[in-house]
């Protein structure tokens, strides 16, 4: 049996199935965006304003404000959907300024630049910004790009996420899950487009035109981009149509365009592999490392295994099938993370024992994305 992987995004350790989500993926693209449609309901077409605009909001609109933090201004960047249809309809962008803790005269602030795409500034705000030491002499704007985090309208589609937890141990064969798949992704296009999502708006060069409009609205004559993943993209798209704006640029796990997935997660693993294997400690605990992960993906291939895991969309406890291309998937996504590597070993050699927990819970943290823009 195989099962359909959730990554449909990026390439898989398993060429034959990446094969299957090339040709999937390439007709959702083609069916989304080469029939853009606008509609007059989308958001709001009266924009009571100029546009763009900054229009605040009480910082208890975005639950990961800490209430300490009264400081902090938030809330959203007021930008045309589409740049270039000056009475078309609008969107907005959730941000939170973090304003400079020890000047009286900050220097040009950072603009965080989220990855993904499909992530969030925003909601990573408490733990990862509010004590950062840069923000001793200049200010650090949380912004979500359009479509993403707490921006409005979200590109989330429930409907993939949905289709992911809906797969079980008796799954149909590989053709049949991919349209299963390729109907999720369908119903979530329909949907937004039935709710007046101008989907051929969603692109990084619309988002580097609102990181323009939001240095422009809020009278920055220069800003400094810090750009991770997918937003280092975004990063050198703004510094390529709006160099003037920009002071400096900090690329941070940039992802060049032929970068290959399959064999940059594989040397990783690679690493690990060796690193473990020299190690006289983690080679005791988890000897044969490379043949165990393996092995694992081996057996689970032929034998799936039942996990559960919260829905995002309800917090409620659901099933969900993981086998050996899934268990490797996940388990490469996981190396985004510097702080779970040491980890790997034990989480390889748990899979022995039929211990998935850490699966359990990733799978609920990479479900958390925004899966229609990612």
């Amino acid at each position: 049996m195989k099962l359909l992987p959730r990554r449909l995004l990026l390439p898989l350790p398993n060429l034959n199935r990446t094969k299957l989500t090339a040709i999937l993926f390439a007709a959702f693209i083609l069916a989304t965006f080469t029939l853009p449609i606008h509609s007059a309901n989308a958001r709001s077409q009266d924009n009571e304003g100029p546009v763009p605009r900054f229009e605040t909001e009480p910082c208890e609109t975005f639950p990961s404000i800490p209430a300490y933090e009264n400081s902090i201004v938030c809330g959203y960047l007021v930008v045309l959907e589409r740049h270039d249809r000056v009475e078309g309809a609008v969107i907005r962008l959730a941000v939170a300024i973090l304003p400079a803790t020890d000047s009286d005269d900050p220097v040009a602030p950072l603009v965080i630049l989220h990855g993904g795409p499909g992530g969030s500034a925003v909601e990573n705000m408490d733990y990862l910004f509010s004590d950062h030491p840069t923000r001793q002499d200049r200010a650090i704007i949380l912004v979500d790009q359009r479509g993403s985090g707490l921006s409005e309208p979200t590109m989330d589609c429930p409907e993939i996420v949905a289709y992911w937890y809906g797969q079980s141990e008796d799954q149909q064969n590989e053709e049949e899950s991919a349209e299963e798949a390729l109907s999720a992704f369908e119903a979530c296009r329909d949907r937004l487009r039935g709710e007046g999502v101008d989907l051929s708006a969603y692109s990084t060069e619309e988002s580097a035109a609102d990181i323009e409009d939001l240095r422009t609205v809020l009278a920055h004559d220069r800003i400094n981009l810090y750009g991770v993943s997918y937003g280092a993209d975004l990063a050198i798209a703004v510094m390529s149509i709006y160099p003037d704006g920009i002071r400096s640029v900090i690329l941070d796990s940039t992802v060049p365009a032929n970068q290959d997935y399959d064999l940059s997660e594989r040397a990783a693993l690679e690493e690990i592999f060796s690193a473990c294997e020299k190690s006289t400690a983690c080679n005791r605990a988890y000897p044969h490392l490379e043949m165990v992960f393996k092995q694992t993906i081996e057996r689970l291939n032929d034998e799936p295994i039942a996990l559960k895991s919260t829905f995002p969309e309800s917090d409620e406890f659901v099933d969900w099938v993981m086998d050996g291309d899934e268990f490797s998937s996940l388990l490469s996504i996981s190396l985004y993370d510097s702080s779970m590597l040491p980890t790997i070993p034990m989480v390889i050699h748990d899979a022995t024992k039929d211990k998935y927990s850490f699966f359990e819970l990733f799978n609920e943290m990479e479900t958390s994305m925004n899966t229609g823009i990612s």
